[in-house]
């Protein structure tokens, strides 16, 4: 099959231009030769009819090439660029008619329109992913929160103090490295807050091991020494995490303050690492200050 060879836009329009080029400047030579003597006149005027003749053909002709080659073709691409805004159908491209620039123009078109669709395509599978992912993320926090939930000593307070009392637990994320202690033995009560290091899963974590340590600090020492307990839970830590964890810059260290109620006595006892304790008559507040070290430290908190 032979193949049809098309002329460029610009190639039509420079022998257009070339061709009128000639033509004009014939006239003005063969007009320059008319002033200069009158023989011929008659016949100069037929030739310069034709030539006028010819150059508006060739106006005609330009104008139809620029209406078909170029104005036409547009107006077609814009059409049919604001089909393919509208249209979710990946299938819409441009129409290419020739080889000429304008048909190049929406081939290259085309291309960008069919890697920027890949594009989109890939990114949409990938926030999919995301999003499917997002809401195990999420439903597993949400479950580790129930759990953290779980560990609090809610409803001992309620039955020590009744309503007599407050909790503001408020941690960051779902889950959270804050949590408060109770434990009671006869009239005596032990209440306590800890900060573990780290927010989020980290500090959860961090949560359900000190919890296991307190619990065991209490069943080895009972609770009538806030300061002791302070001592054994910091062993009790440093059980719980090998040497390894311990010698790497990792947050394991947890803040707390331990206050012993004695109802019986009307008396208060209290232990801080890093945190104070802060109470009132109803008039001022006051603030027993810690001992500055946190329940990981090696010194005896106060």
């Amino acid at each position: 099959m032979a193949t049809q060879k098309h002329l460029s836009i610009q190639k039509s329009f420079t022998l257009i231009a070339t061709i009128n080029g000639g033509v004009l400047a014939y006239l003005t030579i063969y007009n320059f030769t008319l002033l200069r003597g009158e023989a011929g006149a008659h016949s100069s005027i037929y030739v310069s009819l034709l030539l006028t003749m010819i150059l508006s053909a060739l106006a005609i002709i330009s104008y139809r090439i620029i209406f078909a080659r170029i104005v036409s073709p547009l107006a077609h691409l814009v059409e049919e660029t604001r089909k393919i805004e509208s249209n979710t159908n990946d299938e819409v491209y441009l129409t290419v008619r020739g080889r000429d620039e304008v048909s190049l123009l929406a081939h290259r078109f085309n291309i960008l329109l069919s890697k920027m669709r890949q594009a989109f395509s890939e990114i949409e599978a990938s926030n999919n992913k995301l999003v499917h992912a997002n809401s195990k993320i999420s439903e597993s926090l949400r479950y580790a929160g129930l759990l953290q939930r779980s560990i609090l000593p809610d409803r001992q307070f309620r039955d020590v103090f009744g309503d007599e009392h407050f909790i503001l637990w408020q941690p960051r994320d779902t889950v959270g490295g804050d949590y408060y202690i109770l434990h009671t033995e006869a009239d005596r009560t032990l209440v306590g807050v800890a900060d573990c290091a780290g927010h989020g899963v980290p500090g959860a974590m961090m949560t359900m091991m000190a919890r296991a340590g307190v619990d065991r600090s209490v069943q080895d020492l009972g609770i009538s020494s806030p300061a002791a307990l302070l001592m054994a839970i910091d062993t009790s830590m440093r059980s719980l995490l090998s040497d390894a964890q311990l010698s790497r810059a990792i947050a394991t260290s947890m803040d707390m303050g331990l206050a012993l109620i004695d109802f019986s006595n009307g008396l208060i006892r209290f232990a801080g690492a890093k945190i104070s304790l802060y109470w009132s008559n109803g008039t001022n507040v006051y603030s027993i200050r810690s001992g500055g070290v946190t329940a990981r430290g090696e010194h005896r908190p106060c």
